[in-house]
């Protein structure tokens, strides 16, 4: 009896450390969207977001090309590339790559952003940051690299001020998200 109560309470510990090893807002959203329409919501929803990205990468760093270009990049970038694939899993990994772009958008083209794009990719960081434990850890190396790669070329200071600030604070709120929710989970299960 004595063992097995042993083997019980082992299981149960289990079992709670494994709330804070996965993130519960990636839960919250595919249970938000596939409430809708099953898996497909959630892929179009994952697909719309890396569209929408490639589309406002186009849209600020090509500004003189041809609509038909745009189209032309989505193609490419739908057949000769792993997104479909990664965006159809229900799977936070594909977030990885929203944030890879989404932080060369605001750091590169801030300028070319209206008030709202800045404010949804904003966002779409804060969330990326929420979804997997590894995504703050790129955000932060983005960060790194966008700081280190503008003092090489002397990038403006002030022209960079913003967009750095906004990743700094999309970190903060996104560790400080998780780190309420695991504290949360230790208030509950003593662990």
């Amino acid at each position: 009896g004595i063992a097995d109560a042993k083997q019980k309470a082992l299981e149960e510990r289990a079992a709670r450390q494994g709330l804070e090893a996965r993130s519960p807002f990636y839960g919250l959203f595919l249970f938000a969207s596939q409430s809708l329409n099953g898996l497909w919501t959630t892929t179009t929803i994952q697909a719309a977001l890396a569209a929408w990205l490639i589309w406002l990468l186009w849209r600020t760093l090509a500004p003189g090309a041809p609509r038909w270009t745009a189209y032309g990049v989505q193609a490419i970038t739908a057949v000769g590339s792993t997104l479909p694939f990664f965006a159809g899993f229900a799977m936070p990994d594909v977030f990885a790559g929203y944030i890879a772009l989404a932080v060369v958008i605001l750091v590169a083209a801030w300028d070319k952003l209206s008030l709202w794009e800045r404010w949804a990719l904003a966002l779409l960081l804060g969330f990326c940051c929420t979804v997997h434990g590894s995504h703050g850890l790129l955000i932060l190396g983005l960060l790194g690299v966008s700081a280190i790669g503008a003092l090489l070329v002397k990038a403006p200071s002030r022209r960079l001020l913003a967009p750095l600030a906004t990743l700094v604070l999309v970190l903060a709120g996104g560790y400080g998200i998780n780190a309420a929710y695991m504290k949360s989970v230790q208030i509950q299960t003593g662990d």
